[in-house]
């Protein structure tokens, strides 16, 4: 068969990043985002993860399930969780796979507690890789 998932991945950010450099998004946003403000890890670790999974696994995933099932509410979640941090700036594919995974985490842990643990994790691991080698490589360069 077709390999959907790959497909959603490879091409759902191609839409997302034209909107976001349409609405005067650029590279050199991200690139000069402060990743070292005094308050980058409460928003990282503790703000976004808690605001984020309460709206996407509480707010939409619980919903849905009782509508639909949990398949689809991990796919709806998921791309929501995708495309607003596509419209923020973040495009790429390892939203939506967090997305999907932290939706998965939410139904199978019954828990909002393990979600929000994953997405910190993921947001400081973000945050360490592009404070310390990816940045300072683009901006010598």
């Amino acid at each position: 068969g077709f390999p959907v998932v790959p497909a959603v991945v490879g091409i759902l950010p191609t839409p997302g990043s034209w909107a976001w450099w349409l609405m005067g998004g650029r590279a050199e946003d991200w690139l000069n985002f402060d990743w070292k403000y005094p308050g980058v890890g409460l928003d990282l670790g503790v703000r976004a993860p808690f605001e984020e999974e309460v709206i996407y696994r509480m707010g939409i995933c619980v919903p849905v399930v009782a509508w639909i099932g949990p398949r689809t509410a991990i796919v709806v979640s998921g791309l929501l969780f995708a495309l607003i941090h596509i419209a923020c700036g973040a495009a790429n594919p390892v939203c939506l796979i967090s997305g999907f995974v932290l939706a998965w985490a939410f139904l199978k842990s019954n828990t909002i507690l393990v979600p929000m643990l994953l997405h910190a994790i993921g947001n400081f691991g973000t945050w360490y890789v592009a404070s310390i080698f990816v940045l300072p490589y683009f901006r010598a360069n």
